[in-house]
Parts: C-alpha cells; sequence; structure tokens
C-alpha cells in the first residue's frame, strides 16, 4: 500500500504504479490454473489473461523507452494478450510478470519522464498510426490503466471464490491478522 506522504513526482508514480501492479499479481493468489483461466462474467476476461495483458503493456513500454521487450510476449499481438495460450501457464506467467515489474518500475524510477517516444496505434479509437509522446504521458496513463485492470482483477476474484483485495495482499505479503483484515487463506 503507498500511503500518504510527501514525495516528489516520481517517487510518487512509481509508488502508486507497483500497487496498481500488486493488486493485479495479487488477484491470481492461490488460484489453480484452471480457475485463473476461468471466465466468470459474460465476457472473454480471465485473471490469468489480465495478467498476460498488463505483462504485455509493461513489456511495450520498455520497448518504446529503447529497452529489450520481453522475449516472451509478442508485441503485435494485442488481442490475444487476453488469455493464455494453451502452450502458456499461469506460473510462467507470473515468473513473466513479476520480471517485468522490476524492469519496468526501473525504468520509471531512472528514465527521463520528458523524454518522447511513439505511441499507439490505437485502432480501436480509430488512430492507425503511432503518435509521439511523452514518457510521463504514458506513465500517469499506467497508472489509469493498472488501476482500470486492477478492478477488474478485484471482481474476477470475487467472482471466483469471493476473495477480496485487501487479504489477498495480506496473505502475499505475509502481514498477520488486524481488526480489519484477516489474510486470506484457502476454504477447508
Amino acid at each position: 500500500m503507498y500511503f500518504p506522504a510527501v514525495h516528489d513526482e516520481r517517487t510518487t508514480l512509481v509508488n502508486y504504479l507497483e500497487q496498481q501492479l500488486n493488486a493485479v499479481r495479487d488477484a491470481s493468489h492461490g488460484l489453480t490454473e484452471e480457475q485463473a483461466r476461468s471466465r466468470p462474467l459474460p465476457s472473454e476476461l480471465s485473471l490469468a489473461g489480465l495478467l498476460k495483458h498488463v505483462a504485455w503493456c509493461m513489456s511495450g513500454a520498455l520497448a518504446g523507452a529503447g529497452h529489450e521487450p520481453d522475449p516472451d510476449l509478442d508485441l503485435g499481438d494485442f488481442y490475444g494478450t487476453f488469455a493464455l495460450a494453451a502452450d502458456e501457464s499461469l506460473e510462467r506467467m507470473r515468473e513473466i510478470y513479476a520480471r517485468l515489474c522490476g524492469r519496468y518500475l526501473d525504468m520509471v524510477g531512472s528514465a527521463d519522464l520528458d523524454a518522447t517516444m511513439p505511441m499507439g496505434p490505437f485502432p480501436w479509437y480509430g488512430v492507425t498510426q503511432p503518435r509521439e509522446g511523452a514518457l510521463r504521458y504514458l506513465v500517469v496513463h499506467h497508472v489509469e490503466e493498472f488501476a482500470r485492470h486492477a478492478g477488474h482483477a478485484d471482481l474476477l476474484r470475487e467472482a471466483i471464490d469471493g476473495a477480496k483485495a485487501a487479504e489477498l495482499n495480506a496473505a502475499v505479503e505475509g502481514r498477520p491478522a488486524n481488526d480489519f483484515v484477516t489474510p486470506w487463506a484457502p476454504a477447508t
């Protein structure tokens, strides 16, 4: 959790991004492969797919900022990022996600936020060509984007087994129970 503080812009951005990335990560904690791939809502969205999509977003940002993209993710396959392929596993996607979180947060923590890079295209909005934008724009967009996906992940997880974000985070981080939150544990 990122608690109120007096920080500079970069520290604030990195902390908010890390909080949202952790929420997406935590949502699949303790689930089986089948549960993480399940689609409990009337759409194609799954927790495993959200992990893959957010990993894809981080890999694309790294590539746009001049770093190597992750070799395990196809940056040209936007729609394929919302579900694991038959040859992909939840465990492997968690490894890729963790690796990318570290690289991505390091990049945001050290890159020139005023540097420009190509972004897009965004064909779902009718934008068919990349546009130049400041890295700061992308980082703030990712605060919004990752928060939206963390909310999706919360709803999907609650639909699977009723687990809540705060209790999942407490379990992942190994925090003890208090008067407000008991860490998630599998049902007995």
